[in-house]
């Protein structure tokens, strides 16, 4: 994938008030620390990696049409958007590149995967 400076400078930016947002939760905290909770494998989550999280999706949802997708979600949450998209020029792949895949004789739970558009939109 070959990117351009306006790129970069996009993806900075977006990183930047993900750093941002991580720093003001934290400042929040000063006179309590701040509330953590543990993801199903067990690693802490606090209200810094939310708010960074959703800055970092929402930036890149916003200006490269990806939607990367690391939580839970099943076949049936996914299938009729990924046939839509599909349709629209764009793909949703696992982590290794390969296409999600439906049916029974698949794993209910879907694993982590990357939405990708082609089109557009602004």
């Amino acid at each position: 994938m070959n990117i351009t400076a306006a790129q970069l400078q996009t993806l900075c930016h977006i990183a930047q008030e993900a750093g941002q947002a991580i720093m003001d939760v934290y400042d929040q905290g000063t006179t309590s620390p701040p509330a953590i909770t543990h993801k199903a494998d067990q690693f802490p989550l606090t209200q810094a990696d939310l708010r960074a999280d959703r800055i970092i999706r929402d930036g890149l949802t916003r200006h490269f049409l990806i939607y990367p997708r690391f939580g839970p979600t099943s076949q049936w949450d996914t299938a009729a958007a990924h046939a839509v998209l599909q349709v629209a020029g764009g793909s949703v792949c696992n982590l290794n590149g390969a296409a999600l895949c439906y049916g029974l004789q698949q794993a209910v739970l879907n694993p982590h995967f990357v939405a990708t558009a082609t089109f557009a939109t602004h």
